[in-house]
Parts: C-alpha cells; sequence; structure tokens
C-alpha cells in the first residue's frame, strides 16, 4: 500500500512481536516513520533475556532484527517506560497510531499456603538472573540445597532444569552473566524434579529438550516405568493424526529415560500426575506437600482430578514454572484473568488508533517464530483503519524534548551497538562469546552523554 501521507506509528517494546511489527510496517507502509520504544537501554527482550544461553542459534534472530533495524523509516528510544516514565497519551498525541508488544513479562504464580516462603522463586527471577537481565535478582535461587523442585513441564522448565545440574565447563562458551556462572559452579543442587499435574502424552516438551537432558554428561534422567504405562484414551491421543509433537517427545522419553535409583552425579527425575498443594518449612522451604492426581478424558482433551492421596517431597528449592502473563499499562485496559490486554483483532477495546500484538494480545503461546505471523495480523488490522487514525497534535521530537527536560535518557540505536561491542569485547577476554551488563547504569556509563 502507498500513499503521500506519512504516518507516524509508535511501536513499544523492543522484542520479537516489536520488531516484527516493524517489519510488516516498512514493507505494508513504506511512508511511514516507526518509532520502536523500548524500557532498558538495548533491544530484543526475549531473545537477549529469555533464551537459554546454551541455546545460540536460537539468538541468531536478532541478524533480522539488525536488518530491521536498517530500514530508513526505523527509530530506536531505549531507556524509556511507557507507562510508568511517560503516559501512553504522550505517545498517541504524536503518533497516528501505537502498538504495544510489551510481552507477557511476569511469572503466573501457583496461589498456594506457604509459596512466599524463601526458597520458592519464580521462574521469571531465575531466567532473568543466568540471563543477566537488569531486574532479576541479584544473589540469585539458593542452590545451597541437594535437591530442588520444578512445577511444570514446558519449555521453560527444562530449560531451568539443564542449567541447574550441567556439569562444570558446561557454559564456558556461552553468554550466561558471569555472577551466574560462578554461582553454578559452586552450587550444592544434585537432583532437580520436574513435575507435572497431567501425564507424559499431556506434557508441553518435545522430544528433542528430553534428548537434550539426556545427553547432559553425568546426569541421569530419570522416570518411573509406570508413568510410561498408557490407558486406552492415553494411547488412541498419542495416535492422533495431530499429535505429531507429543508421540515424538513420548517416545523419546521411553527411550532414554532410567529407572528412579539409577546412580549419577546429577539427577533429573520426571513425576507425572502430580499437584502441589503447600509448601511447608520454617526460615526456608523445607519441602512440598502434594496431591495425586488422576486423568479424566472429556470432550477430547485430558484434565487432571485430584484422588485425594497426598505425599510429601524434601526440597530446599522450588522454582515456580506455570507459565507467564502481561502486565497492566496505566491507561489501558486490562483482563487481569488472562493477563493479556482485551482486543478484537489486535485493535484494543476502546481505544482509537491503539492496538496490541504479540504475547500480550493473546498470551504466551508458541515459538518466537510465531510472533511474525501475529504481529503481521495487527499490523493488517492497524493498515485497514488508515483513512480513519487520529491526527496528532504535535511532533515526537517535541514530546522527546519535554522527557529529557524530566530526566529520561534516551539511548538510540547507535548506542545499542555501541553497548553490544563492548560486551563483546569483554566475552572475548574471558573467551566468551559476550559478557553482558547486567545493571542500566552501566551500560550508560559507556556511552557519550546526550
Amino acid at each position: 500500500m502507498s500513499s503521500s501521507r506519512n504516518f507516524q506509528i509508535a511501536v513499544v517494546g523492543a522484542g520479537p512481536a516489536g520488531f516484527f511489527a516493524v517489519d510488516a510496517l516498512c514493507k505494508k507502509v513504506p511512508d511511514t516513520t516507526v518509532s520502536l520504544y523500548e524500557k532498558w537501554p538495548v533491544p530484543y527482550g526475549l531473545v537477549r533475556y529469555g533464551v537459554a544461553p546454551d541455546h545460540p542459534e536460537i539468538k541468531r534472530v536478532s541478524r533480522q532484527f539488525d536488518k530491521i533495524a536498517g530500514w530508513s523509516g526505523f527509530r530506536f528510544f531505549g531507556n524509556v517506560t511507557v507507562g510508568r516514565d511517560i503516559p501512553i497519551q504522550d505517545l498517541q498525541s504524536c503518533h497516528h497510531a501505537v502498538i504495544l508488544c510489551t510481552g507477557a513479562p511476569a511469572s503466573r504464580t501457583l496461589g498456594i499456603p506457604g509459596e512466599t516462603l524463601p526458597g520458592s522463586v519464580t521462574a521469571e527471577s531465575v531466567v532473568g538472573w543466568y540471563n543477566g537481565h537488569p531486574a532479576g535478582f541479584e544473589e540469585g535461587p539458593p542452590l545451597d540445597t541437594e535437591t530442588a523442585l520444578l512445577v511444570g513441564h514446558g519449555n521453560v522448565a527444562v530449560d531451568v532444569a539443564r542449567i541447574l545440574v550441567a556439569p562444570p565447563g558446561f557454559f564456558s562458551k556461552t553468554d550466561i552473566a558471569k555472577r551466574s556462572q560462578k554461582a553454578l559452579l559452586e552450587s550444592k543442587v544434585r537432583k532437580v524434579i520436574l513435575m507435572g499435574r497431567r501425564g507424559p502424552v499431556q506434557a508441553s516438551f518435545t522430544a528433542a529438550e528430553i534428548e537434550e537432558l539426556a545427553g547432559l554428561e553425568g546426569v541421569s534422567l530419570q522416570v518411573d516405568p509406570k508413568f510410561l504405562e498408557l490407558d486406552e484414551e492415553n494411547r488412541s491421543l498419542l495416535e492422533g493424526r495431530e499429535a505429531t509433537v507429543q508421540r515424538r517427545a513420548f517416545h523419546a522419553l521411553a527411550r532414554v529415560a532410567e529407572p528412579p535409583g539409577t546412580p549419577a552425579e546429577r539427577i533429573i527425575e520426571i513425576n507425572f500426575f502430580r499437584s502441589p498443594l503447600e509448601l511447608f518449612g520454617g526460615q526456608r522451604v523445607e519441602g512440598v506437600e502434594v496431591g495425586l492426581n488422576c486423568l479424566v478424558h472429556r470432550d477430547g482433551g485430558s484434565m487432571a482430578r485430584s484422588t485425594g492421596e497426598k505425599e510429601r517431597v524434601a526440597c530446599g528449592l522450588v522454582i515456580q514454572c506455570i507459565g507467564y502473563r502481561g502486565l497492566p499499562m496505566s491507561g489501558v485496559p486490562f483482563d487481569n484473568g488472562r493477563g493479556i490486554v482485551p482486543n478484537h483483532s489486535g485493535r484494543i477495546d476502546g481505544m482509537r488508533g491503539a492496538y496490541v500484538a504479540g504475547w500480550l494480545k493473546h498470551g504466551p503461546r508458541g515459538l518466537i517464530g510465531n510472533n511474525r505471523k501475529e504481529s503481521a495480523d495487527t499490523v493488517k488490522s492497524l493498515i485497514g483503519d488508515l483513512g480513519n487514525l487520529p491526527q496528532p497534535v504535535v511532533g515526537p521530537e517535541d514530546v522527546h524534548r519535554g522527557w529529557v527536560q524530566r530526566g529520561v535518557r534516551l539511548t538510540s540505536f547507535d548506542d545499542w551497538l555501541a553497548i553490544d561491542q563492548k560486551e563483546i569485547a569483554l566475552g572475548r577476554e574471558g573467551g566468551k562469546p559476550r559478557e553482558k551488563f547486567v545493571r542500566v547504569e552501566d551500560m550508560l556509563s559507556h556511552l557519550v552523554p546526550g
């Protein structure tokens, strides 16, 4: 689509959804100026701070983002939090449209007694800790315990389990945060329990993830054989045409898993049909009371139902890996139950000229690449509204000057490139691909004052 009119579009959030939205805009509305606003001084969001450090191949998607950033109509403004440092109304006043792509940065919690005890942490905090996120807790999870219990069977739980029991030297060639690498080398954790409420057919992990766990040097992946005995309904589900991923994962688990009690330096034990009911302990977590479940098959799905039986599992660390949710933004409607911004085809309910894309639009599902279509769909809705968008009342430069006068230190894409080069240089000194700055002030200290 072409037009003689130069549209000003703001995209909030410089993760995959944000960059894919910029990409769709520059291809479909080439006469547009797109300003990408990011909370942190640096871009890439989930790619930088969510992907496990030993998966550098996934992080290569950032090369696509670099190409998108080279588009003549692109501008990057980092180190500014919309809804906190500045109201969203500021962006609406100087843009024809705003697309929110701030993702789902908060962990869902169990909502059970004892979950606030020391030693109970969320996946968000642990992933941020080992990935050097500026908001990650510096001391990290308590690793002075022999057993850690992870609630959840998704890819995040698998990543955290792998990192907790990885052998010495495993991270020497990765971009893991230096402080985290040191803590993991000194860790006393020798056993990780992955617990899920349903069975192996319903688990979210993939065959590749299971094989990766089983391939860790000095680590035994253990599963009680009784969990791999399927009833007729589960066998039927596994043989279904749409169950390819689950079928491969189940067969991989059955092929590589060892029985409980197999001697090993470190152990990953996967348990099924179990739900945490309560965390107990004095000064910190000492264990979890667990309810045993059975499956109820209904309407083509399988739901966990309590059998009434209980057991106790001793552990000194509990990590809740049960999913993520978006966070509300001042001035924007929010569905607190679902953790998303209510919308129709990306159009935010009740806000003319305001849109949403990515996990904030539909919840955390899919892989990084899935955001491309989701963002493109939102941009398609925006394009359909081009003739009816509100007119800016001031220019972006005027608004930015006001922010700077209020003490906001904006960073540019050139600033990011300077930080990037410094991190790579620091990493090279230690034989790593990069050494991330884990504090905002350290990032900014390497920039020319602006």
